[in-house]
Formats: structure tokens, C-alpha cells, sequence
């Protein structure tokens, strides 16, 4: 995909040595028979809650696998490998093993899937994944990735040690009701004295559904309230970080630092990206330097995981392929189940999503 929405149009040289098609430029809304056309398909990468101890045992180390683990050992100071042994069920490296891993994933998928690989629609990620996704679409190569998800970790890392955060899933509550209980659970705990009392949605990550992070005895405090509510799924979620709030601000800055150095090398989209901060469609061929800032505010603004689903399928996908280490996508989109509005026959519900691994 080039420049201006516009796509290239495969042909072979003719023996005249005329120019191939493939060097033209050509509108979306062109039709032609040795047109490419992208399969109604999105490729989904998750976030830094998929990684799990041994998940690159079974790899088939290919020699494009094992370059990405060299590459990744060297840029981010340890082995992946080992750290994933080491790491005991949390570590602050997990948002770099969670890239590392879908990225590899994804030239497992590219081989044994190569047209979807190639011709899907689009891609997104959750959360850090989102930097595999962009990997994915041609816009940043590997290393740069790794380049990101480095400071990134170490970032958020700082801003946990500065401030204690907790957060809780919540599922079947009015968003205008939840709000309503933040804001209470924050005013209670201003008068028992703590000190800026925070707490905000991070994620809208299904219909209904909100990820809650901030301070902890004010989460703790919201968690209470809601549990009371007979309609609401209520639970606490572990080894969550600070990140897509306004806790994370400051991490937010030195990830946006990076990303505003490597912008001039970044290339645009060969498919459609759908981003976390907007939740809205980027057309292939748009100019990185039009999306910086979604980009650039990632990590300071809440995850519209709801968004970029629904806009997918209003762009007519329906076809997901989930592409990292474990399910959690796969998990997620069932709720989206609901709302699609497409032949039984050619989205089965219980084969919503595909995971697959090598």
C-alpha cells in the first residue's frame, strides 16, 4: 500500500520492458482484475498479560526466530528465553516479552498463513501489542519496537514504584453509574486522608466492560461499591501497571520522546491500523507524522479496545486472527459476539477468533 489510500496494482514486465503495474498507484475504489484485493481480515495481537512461563519452548526456531531473539537479547540487556523461565508468574519485563513474542508469532503466522498475512485488512493491538501491530503493518521495523517497549517498561516500572496502583475488571455496570461510583469511592477516600486519590477507566475492552486502575485503597474502595450492584462481574486483577491513565503521564512523556526521534524513519500503514488511543481506522498509505500523536499519547490515555473492534467490523471484517502466546483476545471477543451481523455460515461464533501458535 502506498501513499493517499491508494494501493498497487500487481502485474509482470512485459518484454518491451514497459513499466509493471506494481509501480503504479491506484485509488481503493479502483477496480481491476490483477488488483490485489485485502481479504476481510484482521490480525490481532495481544498485550502484556498473554506472556506466560515456557511460552518459546515449543518454537520452532527458525533462523528468522532465533535473529529476533538475538536481536531482542542485545537490545534489551537480557535473554528472552531464560527471563521467561525466571520470571515466576510477574516481571517487570513483560510488555518487552509480550512484543517480542507476538512479533515472532507473527513471521510464524506469515509463513504458514502467508495470504492472510499479506493481504489482510488490517491489524491491531492491546495495549503493547499495539507495537507488534505496527511492526506488522510496515511502519516500524523490529528493533525499533524494541527500542520502545525498553523505555516503556522501565518507565512504567518507575511509575510504580513512586505510586501503589490496583485495578479491577468490571463488567454489566452502567458507564454513567461507574463514574458515579469512582467519583465517590475518590471522595472517601480524600476524607480519610489520602493524599490525591486517583482512580480512572484504563480500558474499554468490550461492550460494557472497563478495566479501573488507580491508587490502591481507592480502587479497593470502588471494588466494594460495585460489588454490591447485583448486576455487575466485579473482580480484582493482578500485576496491573499504571498505564492509559493520568498515573502515567510522566512514562507516557519519555515513550512519546522516543516515538518523536524514530518518527521520520517510521514508514505508513500497508493495510488499515486501527490505534488504542482513538479507537478509529488509519487508512494504508497515511503518512505516520497524521497519527503521531494517537501514538505519542498511548500510553497516557485509556485503551478503546470497543472502538477499534466496532469500527473493524463496520469496515466490513470478519475475519480475526489473534496472534501472540495465549488466548486473551480470543477471550475478549466473545462478548462481541452479539452484535455481528453476518451469515452463520460464514462466522461461526465459537471459531470467532483463531489463535494459533507454532
Amino acid at each position: 500500500m502506498v501513499a493517499d489510500g491508494k494501493s498497487p496494482v500487481a502485474c509482470s514486465e512485459d518484454r518491451l520492458g514497459h513499466r509493471k503495474f506494481a509501480s503504479y498507484s491506484v485509488p481503493d475504489w479502483v477496480q481491476h482484475p490483477q488488483k490485489l484485493v485485502p481479504l476481510k481480515a484482521a490480525i490481532l495481537f495481544p498485550g502484556e498479560q498473554s506472556s506466560f512461563s515456557g511460552m518459546f519452548h515449543n518454537m520452532r526456531k527458525t533462523p528468522v526466530v532465533l535473529g529476533m531473539l538475538r536481536a531482542a537479547a542485545a537490545s534489551l540487556g537480557f535473554d528472552i528465553e531464560e527471563a521467561m523461565e525466571d520470571r515466576g508468574g510477574s516481571s517487570g519485563a513483560d510488555q518487552a516479552l509480550a512484543y517480542v513474542a507476538d512479533c515472532i508469532l507473527f513471521e510464524a503466522f506469515r509463513e504458514a498463513h502467508a495470504d492472510v498475512a499479506e493481504r489482510c485488512q488490517a491489524v491491531a493491538g492491546f495495549g503493547v501489542g499495539e507495537y507488534a501491530a505496527l511492526y506488522a503493518a510496515g511502519v516500524i521495523t523490529f528493533q525499533q519496537g524494541l527500542e520502545i517497549v525498553k523505555v516503556r517498561s522501565a518507565a512504567l516500572q518507575d511509575a510504580g514504584n513512586q505510586v501503589h496502583v490496583e485495578a479491577i475488571v468490571v463488567r454489566g455496570l452502567a458507564l454513567d453509574k461507574l463514574e458515579r461510583l469512582m467519583k465517590a469511592a475518590q471522595k472517601l477516600d480524600a476524607e480519610d486522608g489520602v493524599h490525591d486519590p486517583q482512580v480512572a477507566i484504563a480500558q474499554y475492552w468490550c461492550p460494557g466492560g472497563y478495566v479501573c486502575v488507580g491508587t490502591g485503597s481507592t480502587v479497593q474502595k470502588l471494588h466494594d461499591a460495585a460489588v454490591g450492584d447485583k448486576d455487575a462481574e466485579v473482580r480484582l486483577l493482578p500485576d496491573q501497571h499504571a498505564g492509559h491513565t493520568s498515573l502515567a503521564k510522566g512514562a507516557g512523556a519519555k515513550v512519546a520522546a522516543v516515538i518523536e526521534r524514530l518518527l521520520p524513519a517510521m514508514k505508513p500503514p500497508r493495510c488499515e491500523l486501527f490505534l488504542n488511543q482513538s479507537g478509529r481506522r488509519v487508512p494504508p498509505g497515511k503518512p505516520p507524522q497524521a497519527f503521531a500523536d494517537a501514538l505519542m499519547s498511548h500510553l497516557s490515555e485509556p485503551i478503546q479496545w470497543e472502538s477499534c473492534v466496532t469500527q473493524m467490523m463496520s469496515w466490513g471484517i470478519r475475519q480475526f486472527y489473534e496472534c501472540g502466546p495465549n488466548r486473551s483476545i480470543r477471550f475478549m471477543m466473545r462478548y462481541y459476539e452479539h452484535i455481528i451481523e453476518a451469515p452463520f455460515e460464514i462466522l461461526r461464533p465459537a471459531d470467532f477468533t483463531e489463535s494459533f501458535s507454532a
